[in-house]
């Protein structure tokens, strides 16, 4: 009996790699759920072996989305084509393939068309055997042997991986001697040279023919390892994450979502950070925020967008730091620095204010300097902070006066800030005409 399937050679641009890879994914599913699996290769004929003992193919299993393993999320396959188009990679590049399951043998082949007259599409021949099997046996041949060999490479389950360096998590497993080499549960997919580690994802980050990674996926992943791994090994692993994220490497792109709210996790990557920069450094996205910072005294590093995240949540914002340091008074002069003229001038501003504000005395005012060269004077604790370059002349250093102590009713741009400014200045002008 020959069945046909709808399916032509074009129909998928697979392989002797991609025919293998699903029919060994379809063995280790097996294998997993209880179906005993033997693998083995003989380079002398080149014929590869896939038995697994028990298991038994129904035939609506080549019915293109029948699938026993929909429903099992633990199963690495999903869509229930593999076996079909796996078997096409295979014989479309000139490879015999077997399979026994149960009494049955089908043998997939490219073939005329019967109901669709000139077109060559996948059938199996299936025969009756005189005997069950008692299993499931995938027989490939005409396999050379170093292909074999490269092949196999691209299992992790057929390696001997006990001389290399790993990190397991719930998620995966980061391959730490495999940079870029992308693995699903086991099977490769793909070589992403960004990366600066290789890693062994548990769950499905693939495309429907398993030919492109979700990018997003991908990276939101690894960046899930690192993080678990750093909460568990903080001391071990902290210097390799920070190395990661201060290249903005796409391993850890995600991770400073994810230590959002771990403060452990957060304090590693910080301390690995300060290891390396200094205690008193702080993160800058790039020249221009360095050269900010470095302008107000602060040590300013380039990093990469994830490690300033992480970091700023510590340290505080860019926009939080340059406030503070732009506000924060660098000088306090004594009254020995303040010059005759200075004082004459500043004596009569708070003379002046008074008319508005008569508790206003020596005692409401400082004479500075800030941070921040455009800052002429702040409002703190009932102190007018009066740089000392406005008490040059009497009209700028009046107008910081009337400006800060009006503060004591409001922030800048508040109506109760503005409507005192308006007061202050009314009331010392109406001062000063009644006594003209």
């Amino acid at each position: 009996m020959k069945i046909e399937m709808t399916v032509t050679p074009e129909y998928v641009k697979w392989g002797l790699w991609e025919g293998i890879r699903e029919l060994v994914q379809n063995w280790k599913d097996a294998d997993s759920k209880g179906f005993k699996g033997s693998i083995s290769y003989k380079p002398e004929t080149g014929i590869l072996r896939l038995k697994n003992l028990g298991a038994t193919l129904p035939r609506k299993a080549l019915l293109l989305g029948f699938s026993d393993k929909r429903d099992a999320m633990g199963q690495i396959g999903q869509f229930g084509e593999g076996m079909k188009l796996g078997c096409l990679g295979l014989v479309k590049s000139g490879y015999n393939v077997r399979i026994r399951t149960g009494r049955e043998t089908w043998k997939p082949m490219l073939t005329a068309s019967v109901k669709f007259p000139g077109q060559t599409v996948l059938a199996f021949d299936i025969r009756n055997g005189k005997q069950d099997a008692g299993m499931t046996e995938i027989v490939i041949d005409k396999i050379d042997a170093d292909k074999w060999e490269d092949i196999k490479k691209l299992f992790l389950f057929l390696c001997d991986l006990s001389g290399e360096k790993t990190i397991k998590t719930s998620v995966g497993t980061i391959l730490l001697d495999r940079p870029g080499e992308i693995f699903v549960k086991g099977i490769f997919v793909q070589k992403c040279e960004e990366m600066m580690y290789g890693y062994d994802i548990n769950s499905k980050i693939t495309d429907r023919d398993r030919g492109m990674v979700n990018t997003f996926n991908l990276k939101w992943q690894t960046s899930t390892m690192w993080r678990e791994a750093l909460q568990k090994h903080p001391g071990e692993i902290s210097k390799k994450v920070f190395s990661m994220l201060e290249h903005d490497n796409p391993d850890t792109i995600y991770i400073d979502d994810q230590v959002y709210s771990d403060e452990a996790a957060t304090e590693a990557v910080v301390d690995a950070f300060e290891e390396e920069y200094g205690n008193d450094a702080c993160p800058a996205k790039d020249l221009a925020e360095a050269q900010q910072m470095q302008f107000l005294g602060q040590k300013a590093v380039v990093v990469g967008d994830s490690l300033k995240k992480i970091v700023e949540r510590k340290k505080g914002s860019f926009e939080l730091r340059m406030k503070q340091l732009e506000d924060a008074v660098t000088k306090r002069y004594s009254p020995h620095e303040i010059s005759t003229e200075e004082w004459a001038n500043l004596n009569k501003t708070i003379e002046l204010v008074q008319i508005a504000i008569p508790e206003i005395s020596l005692a409401n005012v400082e004479v500075v300097e800030f941070g921040a060269e455009n800052l002429r004077g702040r409002y703190e604790n009932g102190k007018a902070l009066i740089r000392k370059a406005e008490l040059a002349s009497l009209r700028t250093c009046l107008f910081v006066g009337i400006h800060e102590w009006s503060h004591a009713a409001g922030g800048d741009g508040t109506k109760d800030f503005e409507d005192r400014l308006v007061d202050v200045s009314v009331e010392i002008i109406m001062g000063l005409s009644e006594t003209a």
